[in-house]
Formats: C-alpha cells, sequence, structure tokens
C-alpha cells in the first residue's frame, strides 16, 4: 500500500489549494490537491479546504487509540490510562480544532 503525503497540510482560500509544507519553514510547495469552487456556497468551500487540510492530522490522532492492544490497555493502571485518554483526547479535539478552520 502506498503511503501518503506527511503533513503538515496549508490551505490557500483564495485558490482552494491544499499545501505540503515539505520543509517545515512555512514556505509551502507541492499541491496536494485543489477544491474546487463552483456551485457551493463559499463557507461550504472554506470548511471543504480546512477538513481536506486537516487530513493528516486527523489520521494521526485516530491511529493512536486505534493501535492500542487490549494487553497495553490491561496492564495500565488507572492513573497511566486517564494520562493517556487526557493526551489522545487533546490530540483529537487539535486536529477536529483544524478541520474546522479554527
Amino acid at each position: 500500500m502506498n503511503k501518503h503525503t506527511s503533513g503538515p497540510w496549508a490551505v490557500d482560500l483564495v485558490t482552494g489549494a491544499i499545501w505540503y509544507d515539505d520543509r517545515g519553514d512555512g514556505d509551502v510547495r507541492p499541491v496536494i490537491a485543489t477544491v474546487r469552487f463552483d456551485n457551493t456556497e463559499y463557507g461550504q468551500f472554506e470548511a471543504d479546504c480546512h477538513l481536506i487540510a486537516a487530513a493528516p492530522d486527523l489520521l494521526a490522532a485516530l491511529a493512536n487509540p486505534a493501535g492500542l492492544d487490549d494487553g497495553a490497555l490491561a496492564g495500565m493502571d488507572a492513573r497511566a490510562l486517564r494520562d493517556l485518554i487526557r493526551e489522545y483526547r487533546t490530540e483529537a479535539r487539535t486536529a477536529i480544532a483544524k478541520a474546522k478552520g479554527a
């Protein structure tokens, strides 16, 4: 299976381009995708752009808890489990905020 382009991805709300920051310097380069602004309202166009640009963050936020096996969870004490849940919750909330354009 091929691997997707890693993040972070950014969005240009003028052109609808979803960009990849390949150097981590904020200077965005290769276009990952372009969202079309044909017959949609601008609000929907903007929301679609943000959602697509957040895809790597959303995937990462889901991959961490999904990767836990039952054995690892069973061996954790309550405090460690609570801390892990808080960490994953923070990652999920950050990814959701990016997807919503916040």
